[in-house]
């Protein structure tokens, strides 16, 4: 295992993942800054407010750079390496979205910019299933356009199931499909995985029961 571990097929290295994530990081504070410009059209068009406004996106951009917890986690595989980046794709989605449809009257363009946000609040299940929450709060603005007088059912119809679709031939068919080909005990892995995770604080209870010394005094 280490040994795999230590190497990679395509650059020899995992160390280029990590510099992959990096990439991916400038790129999310690529997406923040552009989003935050974009937010300009919910504000009165002053030079006050511009000049604010405009200094205000470059702190939120240097606290996020700069902040230790995202660069940590870039040097792991774990999932919350690329979440940032799925976040800023459905904020910037969520900005275009609400802009569209509610300041431009462009349906057309809020329809595709609502079907990605869909399908982005989607992939957030694939990447971290605890996630699902922020994933329902991800996709309301389109959810709330649909009950909008404005909207045909067509819209509503095709806004919502073309994002299933999409996520389910890419992402949810192919993970069930090798799952079943290669991993027939891929349904219990969450459950192994989870107790992976609290190895540590099961190994603690367990030996704190066996010295009858159990927090809760049940000895």
């Amino acid at each position: 295992m280490a040994s795999y571990l230590d190497s990679s097929p395509v650059f020899g290295t995992l160390n280029a993942l990590s510099s992959l994530q990096h990439l991916l990081g400038l790129l999310t504070g690529g997406i923040l800054w552009v989003t935050w410009m974009r937010m300009a059209h919910f504000f009165p068009d002053s030079p006050p407010l511009r000049f604010l406004h405009r200094w205000m996106g470059v702190a939120m951009l240097a606290s996020y750079l700069f902040s230790v917890g995202p660069v940590k986690m870039e040097h792991s595989i774990r999932p919350e390496a690329i979440f940032p980046l799925v976040a800023a794709c459905i904020l910037f989605c969520g900005t275009r979205f609400t802009i569209a449809f509610y300041l431009e009257n462009n349906l057309r363009a809020a329809f595709f910019w609502g079907s990605g946000l869909v399908a982005l609040a989607l992939s957030i299940l694939f990447i971290k299933g605890a996630f699902g929450l922020g994933a329902l709060a991800a996709m309301s603005p389109t959810l709330i356009s649909c009950v909008q007088s404005k909207v045909t059912w067509k819209y509503r119809i095709a806004v919502l199931s073309l994002p299933v679709v999409l996520i389910g031939a890419c992402l949810w068919y192919p993970e069930y499909y090798l799952s079943q080909r290669d991993d027939p005990l891929a349904k219990t892995f969450p459950h192994q995985h989870l107790f992976a995770f609290q190895a540590r604080i099961i190994r603690e209870e367990i030996g704190d029961e066996l010295e009858g010394r159990h927090p809760l005094g049940t000895h």
